[in-house]
């Protein structure tokens, strides 16, 4: 059995100059802002000043006047915070003091994840898959919708007199579907390398998952 890492998801990302995020944890996120910056920020107001002289004059053969004066131009905007501005700033305090906040940045697996604790701060960039009987058994998986899409059309094609023969009744799609309801399983994702026998895994909360999830991406948790 290969070497395993638990993780709690917080981002997933394509690692480009503007992050597109994949997966956002804004509860965990959050968390962890606040107990850097020592509270939760909700907007910023950003001003700025400009400050100058403006020279003017007259030139003819009888008169030669001139004249000057000082302009200033001032320039308030106020921001408001999002979770996108937030990670920047957990980004740039984990660069910038990666030991203090336990932050690890993965470039040599085999290393990097020995002798991980609980509580680490995880950024890898790997192959991110949803295992198969993950994603059949998951409340947001696809078994689950296929269940409801057969409980909605079998009486239709009853009623049309085609050949149903063979599949299952409704009672009995009925319990599959309790079933898969009864187990309440998150979406699970596993991260791994060619390069490694290393594998990360972690659970997704259906409400944060912005996009597919499957891919290369960078990881963090």
């Amino acid at each position: 059995m290969c070497p395993h890492s638990g993780l709690r998801p917080v981002v997933r990302y394509l690692d480009d100059i503007l992050r597109r995020f994949l997966y956002l944890d804004t509860a965990a996120l959050t968390q962890y802002v606040t107990a850097l910056e020592g509270g939760l920020i909700t907007e910023s107001t950003a001003r700025s000043i400009r400050s100058g002289v403006c020279r003017g004059g007259i030139d003819a053969r009888v008169v030669n006047a001139g004249g000057e004066k000082s302009r200033s131009d001032e320039e308030s905007r106020t921001l408001s915070d999002t979770d996108e501005a937030r990670f920047e700033r957990l980004l740039r305090a984990a660069l910038a003091e990666p030991e203090g906040l336990d932050w690890i940045e993965v470039t040599q697996p085999d290393t990097d994840l020995e002798g991980i604790g609980i509580g680490a701060m995880v950024s890898w960039e790997c192959e991110i898959y949803i295992p198969e009987i993950i994603r059949a058994l998951a409340r947001s998986g696809e078994a689950s919708d296929a269940i409801s899409m057969m409980r909605h059309l079998l009486p239709a094609a009853e009623r049309l007199g085609l050949d149903t023969n063979g599949l299952p009744d409704d009672k009995e799609l009925g319990a599959v579907s309790s079933f898969i309801d009864g187990m309440n399983a998150n979406m699970l994702i596993v991260g791994e390398d060619d390069d490694s026998d290393w594998r990360i895994a972690g659970q997704l909360t259906d409400e944060f998952i912005r996009a597919d999830v499957e891919g290369r991406a960078r990881v963090v948790g």
